[in-house]
């Protein structure tokens, strides 16, 4: 595969996140692939599998909108939304996270080595729990400019 078929084969994947699809990461990730986002970092395919799995376990759905893209020789960049829906944040309505995330490619293993995310944390979780979301309320009223 290309990079730009790995990168098809990816968005594929994350636009209809399924636990039943998790045996087909190794189509465009390396054995050995890191991945990061704001939760945290996980080396190596089976934990990602993990990751990925654990990560699905009480939500309804998630799936990814992608936007744009920029494919390099040996990188590229993805924006996307992400949507979501937990049944214990906002009663099950779906949220929806702005995000972009960093492929670098392995070009000898025709592969995807890392993959980092970046998203804001806040929207995804800390403004939808009560207590939490008051608080990240307050600090961004603060911050505002007058």
């Amino acid at each position: 595969m290309k990079n730009k078929e790995l990168l098809s084969a990816l968005k594929e994947f994350y636009e209809e996140m399924d636990k039943g699809k998790l045996n087909e990461l190794d189509k465009f990730y390396h054995k050995d692939v890191i991945f990061r986002d704001p939760v945290q970092q996980v080396d190596g395919l089976k934990d990602l599998e993990s990751y990925l799995a654990h990560s699905m376990e009480n939500i309804d759905y998630c799936r990814f909108a992608f936007e744009d893209e920029v494919i390099g020789d040996d990188s590229a960049f993805l924006s996307w939304q992400m949507r979501f829906a937990h049944p214990k944040i906002m009663d099950g309505a779906e949220i929806v996270v702005p995000g972009v995330t960093h492929i670098i490619f392995d070009d000898e293993e025709n592969s995807i080595r890392q993959h980092i995310d970046y998203y804001d944390m806040g929207a995804l979780v800390y403004e939808h729990v009560p207590v939490l979301g008051w608080l990240t309320g307050k600090v961004k009223n603060r911050m505002k400019p007058e």
